[in-house]
Formats: structure tokens, sequence, C-alpha cells
């Protein structure tokens, strides 16, 4: 499956399993310092 997720083109990162949550926690840190505004934790409204 990794191959064939490769040769999409579409792939950032393939991790083992067990590296999967501590990746996710560093890209939404990530993204919270980078847009503060738009934190996941803010509830929005249409």
């Amino acid at each position: 499956m990794p191959l064939t997720s490769i040769q999409t083109g579409h792939v950032d990162f393939i991790l083992p399993l067990d590296q999967i949550a501590p990746k996710l926690i560093v890209l939404v840190e990530a993204r919270v310092r980078a847009h503060p505004d738009r934190s996941p934790a803010v509830a929005r409204r249409p």
C-alpha cells in the first residue's frame, strides 16, 4: 500500500502505526501556532 500511495504523488508521510499519533500532534501544534485564529478548538458557526 505505501508504494501505491507514493505513486499517486499525494503523500507527505508514510509512517509506522506507532508514529502516526505523535506526528499528528506535531502537525496540529504547528498549524495552531501558524494560524491561532483558526485553532481546531474554536467553534465555528456557518
